[in-house]
């Protein structure tokens, strides 16, 4: 795939990712938490899912579990949303947009390279 393919593909991704959690009209403390957190956690569980080295699988979970330590805290504000609301913001986190496998590498460079998510 070239680099235009590559590029156009991210976009679309984010494009279509965006228009998501959009639609479910969240306050905008809610839509960070969306971008910053719930939806990296559960890209890398579903990336590390599929490593065959452990060492690698268990670097990516760790990335993840960091990302949704804070969101399990009894203080933190997703715990103040209903149990229906929490498990409508985990499937749309959990079920993003269609990506051609090619670029998943990519996804995943993007996702580990925003600040503070380091593994």
């Amino acid at each position: 795939m070239g680099s235009d393919q590559q590029v156009a593909t991210l976009v679309f991704f984010f494009t279509a990712l965006q228009q998501r959690v959009e639609a479910l009209n969240l306050p905008a403390e809610f839509e960070q938490l969306m971008h910053e957190q719930l939806i990296p956690a559960r890209y890398l569980e579903r990336v590390a899912a599929r490593q065959t080295r452990a060492e690698e699988r268990h670097r990516l979970e760790a990335v993840s579990e960091r990302l949704l330590a804070p969101l399990r805290a009894p203080d933190h504000p997703f715990q103040q949303l209903d149990a229906a609301t929490q498990a409508t913001l985990e499937q749309v986190a959990g079920d993003p947009p269609p990506a051609r496998r090619r670029c998943a590498s990519r996804l995943t460079k993007v996702v580990l390279n925003r600040p503070g998510y380091s593994g």
